[in-house]
């Protein structure tokens, strides 16, 4: 069953259908970033849902779930879909936030070791991710780095196609958390599967990839001020069955500051 008309969005947002909504609210604590205008991961920050805890070193690829902590434990529906019907936040600096499905990720990778062959390659099983076409690879930092370098990822992309090239020109001195998007090889629109990658040594510092589907966007242009997203702003992005989802967001100042806010996930 899928929500195509007025009445089944009524009825999901309602509680009459047997899959109850959720409301699932968050609270982060303010992260130093790399400073304004870069994109900074709030997946192991404290708050609620609490912080995730960062891979050990290792080249294996893992999937992530609603049950990997720091992700909310939402119920999946008996007989239905969940859409994101409503997406509201708050923050005391200005900043662009993003809540997406954190599909997998590589262990922690050594900035001072230039080449890495990843084992244990994931299926993508949510939506159309085994197909990569909506599936963005990115690189976070998990203690800082110095040097600025590129990284190179080798992958296949959304039309099976290997041995495509995805690049990043890392941060020459990042910060703990910072995160940055791969260019994809022309054409591409999205990640299958990611092989290896290889860089100059960045000195110092340790990193992981990782795959993830964006889900939406909500800006908070102005400081200590909100918004809020219904479901037609949103267009009823799918939440598939067990989505981890997390967050990151664009800082507009060096602190990403504090942040509130709530989803509910419409299930019909």
């Amino acid at each position: 069953m899928a929500i195509t008309n007025m009445d089944q969005l009524v009825a999901a947002l309602g509680r009459d259908t047997g899959n109850t909504p959720e409301h699932e609210s968050f609270h982060k604590a303010s992260a130093t970033s790399k400073g304004a205008g870069t994109y900074h991961s709030l997946w192991a920050v404290g708050g609620q849902p609490g912080a995730a805890a960062y891979p050990g070193a290792s080249v294996a690829w893992s999937l992530l779930t609603k049950a990997t902590a720091g992700s909310p434990d939402y119920t999946n529906p008996t007989s239905a879909n969940t859409y994101l019907a409503h997406l509201s936040a708050v923050g005391s600096v200005g900043h662009n936030l993003i809540l997406y499905d954190r599909l997998a990720q590589t262990g922690a990778l050594t900035g001072t070791t230039t080449a890495n062959t990843f084992t244990g390659q994931p299926t993508l099983t949510r939506t159309a991710d085994a197909l990569g076409a909506d599936v963005e690879l990115w690189i976070e930092y998990i203690t800082a780095t110095t040097t600025s370098v590129t990284v190179t990822a080798t992958y296949t992309d959304q039309a099976g196609a290997t041995g495509n090239s995805a690049t990043v020109v890392s941060a020459a001195a990042s910060a703990a958390g910072q995160m940055q998007p791969f260019n994809l090889a022309a054409g591409d629109t999205g990640v299958r599967s990611v092989q290896s990658d290889a860089h100059a040594t960045m000195t110092a510092g340790t990193y992981q990839l990782v795959l993830m589907r964006r889900l939406a966007e909500i800006p908070i242009p102005v400081t200590n001020s909100g918004n809020v997203l219904d479901a037609f702003d949103l267009g009823m992005p799918r939440v598939y069955d067990d989505s981890c989802l997390a967050l990151m967001m664009v800082s507009g100042a060096v602190a990403t500051g504090i942040i509130h806010g709530s989803v509910l996930l419409a299930k019909g």
